[in-house]
C-alpha cells in the first residue's frame, strides 16, 4: 500500500515538475502563460508541504527556500490560505483557452488539493483525498512525517543534521 501511495505522489509531482522551469520567486501568474501557472502551482503546494518536498528532493526554489528544517502548518488559517491559493490557480487554468492535456491535469490537481468548498476543514491526502480529520490511524502528518524523516531526509553534512534537528524541534 505504501508503494502505491508513493507512486501516486511521485506521479503527481512529476507532472508538476515536468512543467516547471527554474522557479522565479516574483512569478506573476497569467492565465495565458501555462509554464508560469505550472510553476506557481508547484511552488504553492511544495511551500505549504515541505515534507513532500523532502520526499521528492525538489529544488529549494520550488519549495519556498530551504525546506528540510520545516514542517507543515496545518492551522485552519494556513490551510485556508493554501486552499484559496489553489482555487485561484484553478480559476486561472479555467481562463486559459489552450486545449492541452497537461493543463487539464494541472487544473484537476489544483482543484483536488484545494479540497471541498462545502467542507473547508480536514487533511487532503495525496492518495485518499479529503479526510475530515488531521489525526487518524490511516494517514496524515502523524504517520507520514516520521516515515518521511526516517526514509527520505538525507543527512550528508552538518547543515543537513541541523535541519533534521530543527525539524524534530517543531
Amino acid at each position: 500500500m505504501k508503494t502505491i501511495r508513493q507512486t501516486l505522489i511521485l506521479s503527481f509531482c512529476l507532472v508538476l515538475l515536468a512543467a516547471c522551469q527554474k522557479a522565479n520567486k516574483k512569478l506573476v501568474v497569467e492565465p495565458d502563460n501555462l509554464n508560469s501557472l505550472y510553476t506557481k502551482t508547484a511552488q504553492t503546494l511544495f511551500t505549504a508541504r515541505p515534507t513532500s518536498a523532502t520526499m521528492l528532493g525538489v529544488d529549494k526554489d520550488l519549495a519556498g527556500g530551504n525546506y528540510n528544517n520545516r514542517l507543515e502548518d496545518y492551522s485552519p488559517k494556513s490551510e485556508n490560505q493554501l486552499r484559496q491559493s489553489l482555487l485561484n490557480l484553478n480559476i486561472a487554468y479555467k481562463k486559459n483557452k489552450n486545449n492541452d492535456v497537461n493543463k487539464d491535469v494541472m487544473q484537476v490537481l489544483s482543484r483536488y488539493f484545494a479540497g471541498n468548498e462545502e467542507f473547508p476543514i480536514g487533511y487532503i491526502d495525496t492518495w485518499m483525498g479529503l479526510s475530515p480529520f488531521i489525526v487518524n490511524q490511516i494517514n496524515g502528518p502523524l504517520i507520514d512525517v516520521p516515515n518521511i524523516m526516517i526514509t527520505n531526509q538525507q543527512i550528508n553534512d552538518i547543515k543537513d543534521a541541523k535541519d533534521y534537528i530543527a525539524r524534530l524541534d517543531h
